[in-house]
């Protein structure tokens, strides 16, 4: 995960998840839907989604403007991978 910061306090920071999707063959998967969340121990927020390009890159930015993301300072991420039927 690449990370983007403000310098000045009290603004809102951004943030960048990347990575590369593999199919069980470990081929790139490309065309899919991945999508990140923050975790807790109840609950999930959907911080972003991206589709992979041919090489199963996958790449989104989320800032901590996000709705729900102010007031905590750190975060659990969960990434997950959906095929052509969401499943």
């Amino acid at each position: 995960m690449g990370i983007s910061l403000t310098n000045q306090e009290g603004e809102s920071r951004t943030y960048r998840v990347q990575g590369r999707a593999r199919d069980a063959k470990g081929l790139p998967a490309s065309q899919i839907k991945v999508a990140v969340f923050d975790t807790d121990l109840r609950s999930e927020q959907l911080l972003g989604e991206a589709v992979t390009d041919e090489g199963g890159n996958y790449r989104l930015e989320y800032s901590t403007s996000t709705p729900g993301r102010e007031r905590r300072p750190r975060i659990d991420l969960r990434v997950r991978a959906y095929d052509a039927d969401n499943s």
